[in-house]
């Protein structure tokens, strides 16, 4: 008879009680698995979850490093827009944004009490071009900051709202933006009577040109304006803090009223 058959009948009387045990069929033995521990274990980790691992550590390490981006930054006294409608007219204007910014520092005081003064100069070219995508992206930019009411202190040529299709909104009547329409009373906003019916001064006329090295090659075309603020406008609640720096800021500049002395590295002239 064969070894099958031999199990089957062993397996049967095992069944039916008759024998406790068989020594024809061979028990099935376990092996117990023995546990990596110390570094088998991190080996073998590794091993199966290789990938997880190094996506992991590099979420881990992006996350850390916006968040020490985000903690490290200056927080800005002052924001300021610089915006033009045609860079063949203003060429270079984004390479003198550090030089602005170190000159507006020389006027702004310690508006948030942590020692130190920081202004931020946000660089808008609204340029047309044939790149649409280009264009579409800055004007989407600059209208996003007009209605975010933090940059109140403007430095810009007469043409950046006559650009063809440009729109904010600003009164619910009217699609039509005009310059006059969205910058003050220079004279009004800053208290000096000699600038009252003003809405535009020169940067050029003023000694703030020559602290940010641009009395040279400042286009006659730039000056400073002020946002016109009024209830019911999108950014009008928003506006109230940046109303007030970007005033005191003008005004010191206006009356030459240095309140820092800045003295560091800038691009050339």
């Amino acid at each position: 008879m064969s070894k099958e058959s031999d199990e089957k009948r062993e397996l049967l009387k095992l069944k039916q009680g008759l024998i406790e045990q068989s020594d024809i069929i061979e028990e099935d033995v376990h092996e117990e698995i023995v546990k990596p521990t110390g570094f088998k274990w991190i080996e073998n980790f590794m091993y199966r979850n290789k990938w997880y691992f190094i996506a992991a550590v590099f979420v881990i390490s992006l996350l850390g490093f916006l968040t020490y981006q985000l903690l490290s930054k200056e927080n800005a006294d002052l924001t300021v827009i610089v915006a033009i409608s045609d860079s063949a007219k203003t060429p270079n204007i984004y390479q003198k944004v550090n030089d602005l910014e170190l000159a507006f520092e020389q006027y702004c005081p310690d508006f948030d009490g942590n020692g130190k003064v920081h202004v931020d100069v946000y660089y808008m070219d609204l340029t047309v071009s044939n790149n649409t995508q280009y264009m579409q992206s800055n004007a989407a930019k600059f209208y996003g900051e007009i209605q975010r009411g933090r940059a109140e202190l403007y430095i810009c040529d007469p043409d950046i709202f006559s650009i063809e299709g440009s729109s904010v909104d600003y009164d619910p009547e009217s699609t039509l933006v005009t310059y006059d329409m969205m910058f003050a009373d220079i004279g009004e906003a800053t208290g000096l009577e000699e600038y009252k019916g003003i809405k535009r001064v020169s940067v050029r006329d003023t000694a703030f040109a020559a602290d940010a090295k641009w009395e040279n090659s400042c286009p006659e075309s730039l000056a400073f304006s002020i946002r016109e603020e009024k209830e019911g406008m999108v950014s009008y609640n928003a506006s109230k803090e940046s109303q007030i720096r970007a005033k005191e800021v003008l005004r010191n500049i206006l009356t030459g009223n240095k309140v820092n002395e800045t003295q560091t590295e800038s691009s050339s002239d």
